[in-house]
């Protein structure tokens, strides 16, 4: 999953315009936010598993662990870019920057570039929901049967940088007009 996610940063700092590298950063912001959640999810899940660390023992784990497994969500969002995470705003900054790049090209050339942009986030978001199904959807697995949600101070961290991450979303132009007008003075 990092490898497509920094295909998508290495998109946007290519551009060299002002909005293809501050969704680099934002979309490494929202990277730091998913992921974070994303392995504080798997402590809390082998933790209150009792060491199990098998994806394929796993399942039906929502009912059992609901707030885990809406941390869990929210992280795979935010990697995605699904609403209501920063991973949105970085994706539409990056494709900002890359029309920006193709004015004056074919309209074949930014709509090339826009299909393998999409294909990823697609693939992205495939593999982030087969993952979010395996573990906590499906059949009840022994492990659920036994499983309970963790206490808040394991969720308390977890719930701090979801709700960072959601409120980025709501404004994000607290993160994101700073970083446009630093670069650019120094795209210029």
């Amino acid at each position: 999953s990092s490898v497509s996610q920094m295909g998508y940063l290495l998109a946007g700092v290519s551009t060299l315009t002002a909005a293809g590298v501050a969704g680099a950063m934002v979309h490494y912001a929202a990277h730091a936010v998913g992921k974070a959640l994303l392995f504080a999810t798997a402590g809390v899940l082998i933790t209150q598993l009792h060491g199990l660390r098998s994806i394929s023992k796993m399942g039906g784990l929502a009912p059992k662990m609901p707030i885990t497994a809406s941390l869990a969500l929210i992280g795979f969002m935010h990697i995605t870019g699904i609403p209501p995470s920063l991973g949105l705003w970085s994706e539409v900054l990056i494709v900002m920057g890359i029309s920006s790049t193709t004015t004056g090209r074919s309209t074949l050339y930014f709509v090339a570039l826009l299909a393998v942009l999409l294909i990823g986030i697609g693939l992205s978001t495939a593999y982030a929901f087969l993952t979010m199904k395996r573990i906590f959807f499906g059949q009840p697995s022994e492990a659920a049967e036994k499983a309970k949600e963790a206490g808040m101070g394991l969720l308390g961290p977890m719930i701090v940088m979801a709700a960072v991450g959601i409120a980025l979303f709501i404004w994000p132009r607290l993160l994101i007009d700073p970083l446009m007008a630093s670069l650019r003075i120094l795209l210029r």
